[in-house]
């Protein structure tokens, strides 16, 4: 097995990404870039993000730790994420591992492993898509179950059934067991209103943003606005 590194990212004033031994018996494929690892760090243990992994080291042996855990198998962040927060780390001139940790939700920057909370979904199987309304006419409580299903057309979530001013349940139960009802899981997703911008500029602004969209070549521009910083240079460029 060949010999490799993994960069990691730690929660320090440091402007660098410090290098760790994998634990024995791990291949590089257990690696992710994006993953929590545990790792030692002068007399306590720190919880770093792995960035990358290498097969050269600038430190010598005496200087190598080994990682104290791998937390995740799984990468929470894409590679399109590490280059944004790479980025940033270096645009504003902020130590690296200062801006990955707050890129993290404060669960997630603990050692804690992700629970997601899984919801469970109905819809009708290929056999009830079959039925028909009098096939249920002994049983009008499914039959009402039925058709609240048959009109979603796809899987649904058990709020659908609230408005019912009865217990649901058994019947649905009764349904699943003839398999006319199909139950499946997904992960819970947590929904997120799309509020627009409310911004009007004002007839000054106005007039900037026109100079500046109309411009069809390089320009300078010397904007003089009411901000914590009094001027803005801004080079605009047709598009």
């Amino acid at each position: 097995m060949s010999k490799f590194y993994l960069n990691v990212a730690i929660d320090t004033p440091l402007f660098r990404v410090f290098d760790y031994l994998p634990l024995e018996q791990t291949n590089i494929s257990n690696y992710k870039p994006g993953a929590r690892v545990n790792v030692p760090f002068g007399r306590t243990t720190k919880i770093g993000i792995i960035l990358s992994t290498s097969t050269k080291t600038e430190l010598k042996a005496t200087q190598l730790k080994t990682i104290s855990r791998l937390i995740d198998d799984k990468a929470l962040l894409s590679s399109k994420d590490i280059s944004l927060y790479r980025w940033a780390a270096d645009y504003y001139h902020h130590p690296i591992g200062e801006v990955f940790a707050q890129a993290l939700p404060k669960k997630l920057r603990s050692d804690q492993h992700i629970i997601l909370t899984k919801e469970k979904q109905y819809s009708l199987s290929e056999s009830g898509k079959t039925l028909q309304e009098k096939d249920l006419k002994r049983s009008p409580r499914q039959a009402l179950l039925w058709q609240l299903l048959n009109k979603a057309g796809s899987s649904v979530q058990d709020i659908i059934f609230s408005e019912l001013d009865w217990d649901w349940r058994p019947p649905l139960k009764s349904m699943v067991e003839k398999q006319w009802i199909t139950v499946s899981e997904h992960t819970a997703r947590t929904a997120h209103a799309t509020i627009q911008p409310s911004f009007k500029p004002n007839a000054a602004q106005q007039s900037a943003i026109d100079d500046v969209s109309n411009t069809s070549s390089f320009q300078t521009f010397l904007l003089d606005g009411v901000t914590a910083v009094s001027y803005t240079h801004l080079r605009a460029h047709e598009t």
